[in-house]
């Protein structure tokens, strides 16, 4: 569950709540396991010395409320969400309560404080009982004081009603145990919630971090305070009972920091006390670190340093803190965080050095790991996660900067826009792993290719971008341009491919094409648009028509959109005409576009565009379902001997829903499929002939015809040709249009009669326009003509009446010539 951020104060509080409960639950099983074991234990020790009822009945007591706080977590678990959370809070207190009040009423026992067995039971029970409650309830601490408090206040009670001076000497000692006990819960406490928050709210852990080690060295001041009035106290009463020095000696041990003292004014520094913690530290008992010094312990090298850290503190009679590492016995290795301070004797006169360390070990390596993630996340938010170069974002910043320094200069700067021409195909058809190789290539290129101030930003895709500073003129950038453009010539070798890429740069130069990031990035991407259009491969530089074309060009894609979901398309129906019998014996679909404010818009306007952007999917889809339509309706009306040619986009084809465009089209409208016939460029067919011939299978297992537009334009090969299912074939309109005066055209056309003979395909001429251009395709056995001379393309309506008119008297338009 994410912690909400500190502005979100009620849901932090809701979490840190239910953290409390969790954590009390979880140790809840084991404490009051703990709790019936020592009220057992104790109910043997105390047996024969105390009245055995009452203390039967003290355990009996103690079972229950243990088994109470038991019972409370088993339904926590079983039924959690049943209750509030603080319901599950209260009732876990109320029952440490009672549980409290039950450890309380064993201390009532110490009505006759001379039974030396029952007072040592008794203060061992206060002393373990009270410091275990600093680890198990400090968590919550409502929880903690309801536990402790009534057993220290009964305990000193109990002490004090004698009179005894010693008793109330040690009562006074056990306000101050209580004290301290509620002040590490308190630490506890603070740590615990710090804990929650810490690992909720990673971008203010380092500030938290060193918050909480403010608050450590607070409380082990505070406890390096009171311990030193502990110690004092202790001098005053040295005929104290042994009770008295083992819980001196509880309270020190039951911190897991290392606590030690040295006196410096007798003993030359030689080890006076430490606790469990520092003994473990060393290796060593008690017994055999006091009267030690610190060379004795660790050797000369770290015994030195640490007497000269004494030395240095005990000179400026304040208190230090510092960081050491240091080696446990076993070779651990840790980073201690020690506080000296100075020690005093009971006449305020200095006796040595009071020390309290603490292993910081992890929280260093924490802070590390988080400033490392945070330098990490910095990188990442300001470069491209694949080539490593900027990012848009910083790019902006640069070009920001950069403009501010070339103002003052008096200088001039360059943008360069950079698409990889074509890329997407190598995307689409070696896979994205290939491409995102090829990527990082040319990211590299591009680096070899920029002095060392100049930036290489990727804004996505394909799309590079080049910041050159300082320019006096634009010759600098002309010639950047061509080095990339030559630097690109190199094929690129990826995974055993050899791929070759060019690109298409655009420029804009700062201060005259744009006065801020903004339009100097649009304005250089018009430029790369001017590049591609000129047919890539080259570079432009930026000048005021392109921003118009631009704005004109986002402006019909925009209407493009809506013109699909308005449904501004028509088709129109240019007939093809059998040279034999001069019978219609088809017509090819055109699309035209009846925009609501410019009118009718011819295809060649658009259809680049919506290639480019995708939108001829949907175009194509429309196309293809309306052409169906229309075959089914005059098929209803007894129009069974017309073939409807609808032409198709090589993204189409590629984009792998054609076949099924096609099926849903047969589907809804029921037309035959051998009244349709599909038309596809010569030259997609060449660049992906693989991908084209299964695709083009499948239709034409339909009954569906396969046309070959514009056939003699894409050089292909015919090895390619007869793989294909291919029915007819197109001779291009510009082969046709000089064909009575150039003698190549008549030697091209001839050659592709004879193939289409060759292989049984039909063949048809389009832009046939006069009756010369028949006769000669007659003459030389073309099968079909389309153009000007039969009709222009025609409405719906039209091209009805057209049919019906040469149903009538077709034999107007035979071609003469033909035996």
């Amino acid at each position: 569950m994410p912690l909400a951020k500190p502005s979100d104060e009620p849901a932090q509080q809701a979490f840190i709540i239910q953290e409390k409960i969790h954590a009390l639950y979880m140790q809840a099983l084991t404490s009051n396991l703990a709790v019936i074991i020592i009220s057992v234990i104790f109910f043997t020790i105390l047996a024969g010395h105390v009245d055995s009822s009452l203390l039967a009945a003290w355990m009996f007591f103690m079972i229950a409320t243990a088994s109470y706080r038991l019972w409370l977590r088993y339904r926590y678990q079983r039924s959690e969400q049943s209750h509030h959370a603080h319901y599950w809070l209260n009732h876990y207190t109320l029952a440490s309560f009672i549980v409290g009040i039950g450890w309380s009423l064993i201390y009532l026992f110490l009505n006759d404080l001379s039974n030396q067995v029952v007072l040592i039971a008794l203060f061992m029970l206060f002393f373990g009982v009270t410091s275990s409650s600093v680890a198990i309830l400090s968590i919550h601490l409502p929880a903690f004081v309801a536990y402790s408090y009534p057993q220290a206040l009964v305990m000193m009670c109990m002490l004090f009603m004698p009179g005894d001076m010693a008793f109330t000497i040690i009562s006074l000692s056990l306000l101050v145990f209580i004290t301290m006990l509620t002040l590490f819960a308190r630490n506890t406490n603070r740590q615990f919630v710090s804990h929650i928050i810490l690992a909720s709210e990673n971008q203010a852990l380092v500030e938290q971090l060193n918050e909480e080690v403010e608050q450590r060295q607070q409380v082990i001041q505070q406890r390096t305070q009171e311990l030193k009035d502990e110690i004092e106290v202790r001098k005053k009463v040295e005929d104290m009972t042994q009770v008295q020095y083992r819980l001196i000696r509880s309270v020190i041990d039951a911190t897991p920091d290392l606590i030690f003292y040295k006196d410096y004014k007798h003993q030359d520094g030689r080890y006076i006390g430490s606790n469990r913690a520092f003994s473990k530290f060393t290796g060593l008992d008690t017994n055999e670190i006091i009267g030690k010094n610190d060379i004795e312990i660790f050797g000369q090298e770290v015994g030195d340093f640490f007497r000269e850290m004494d030395r240095a503190m005990l000179d400026a009679r304040e208190t230090r803190i510092n960081e050491e590492w240091v080696t446990y016995p076993n070779g651990q290795k840790v980073l201690l965080s020690t506080l000296k301070t100075p020690l005093y004797d009971s006449d305020d006169s200095t006796l040595g050095v009071l020390g309290v360390s603490r292993d910081i070990t992890e929280q260093k390596k924490t802070e590390q790991i988080l400033l490392d993630q945070k330098e990490s996340l910095k990188h990442l938010a300001h470069h491209d996660p694949l080539t490593n170069l900027p990012n848009r974002l910083l790019l902006i910043d640069r070009l920001n900067l950069a403009r501010k320094i070339v103002d003052r200069n008096n200088k001039k700067l360059a943008v360069f826009f950079i698409d990889l021409d074509h890329f997407k195909d190598i995307n689409d058809s070696l896979g994205h792993s290939i491409g995102d190789e090829l990527l990082k290539a040319a990211a590299q290129r591009l680096l070899k290719c920029v002095r060392e101030e100049d930036t290489v930003a990727r804004l996505g895709g394909d799309e590079f971008t080049i910041l050159m500073i300082d320019l006096d003129d634009s010759l600098s950038a002309n010639r950047l341009a061509k080095k990339i453009i030559r630097e690109f010539e190199y094929p690129f070798h990826i995974k055993d491919q050899t791929l070759t890429i060019t690109t298409s740069i655009g420029i804009s130069i700062y201060p005259t094409d744009g006065n801020n990031s903004e339009d100097l990035l649009r304005n250089a991407d018009a430029a790369m648009y001017r590049s591609k259009s000129e047919g890539r491969n080259t570079f432009r530089f930026y000048d005021q028509d392109m921003t118009e074309r631009a704005r004109a060009r986002i402006t019909m894609e925009a209407d493009l959109r809506s013109a699909i979901t308005n449904e501004e398309f028509e088709l129109h129906f240019q007939p093809q005409i059998d040279f034999n019998s001069g019978q219609l014996v088809g017509a090819e679909a055109l699309i035209r576009w009846n925009h609501p404010k410019q009118g009718l818009i011819a295809p060649a306007v658009f259809i680049d565009i919506a290639e480019e952007t995708g939108q001829i999917i949907q175009i194509g889809d429309w196309v293809i379902q309306t052409a169906c339509k229309l075959l089914e309706q005059w098929e209803s009306q007894g129009r069974n001997d017309l073939r409807l040619a609808v032409n198709i986009s090589g993204r189409q084809l590629s984009h792998n829903s054609l076949t099924e465009s096609i099926n849903h089209a047969l589907d809804n409208h029921h037309c035959k499929p051998s009244n349709l016939e599909i038309e596809i460029t010569e030259g997609f067919l060449v660049e992906r002939p693989e991908k084209s011939r299964e695709a083009l299978q499948k239709i034409r297992d339909q009954g569906i015809s396969i046309a070959i537009d514009d056939f003699g334009t894409g050089y292909s090969s015919l090895s390619y040709l007869k793989q294909f299912p291919i029915s007819k074939l197109k001779i291009d309109a510009s082969f046709v249009r000089d064909i009575q005066q150039d003698s190549n055209d008549q030697a091209i056309i001839s050659a592709i009669i004879a193939l289409g003979q060759s292989l049984d395909l039909t063949v048809i001429a389009e832009g046939v326009e006069t009756k010369a251009q028949a006769e000669y395709l007659s003459a030389q056995n073309c099968d079909q003509a389309q153009g000007y001379l039969y009709s222009r393309p025609l409405n719906e309506k039209s091209f009805i009446e057209f049919w019906e008119r040469h149903e009538e008297t077709h034999s107007d338009l035979t071609i003469p010539g033909r035996d």
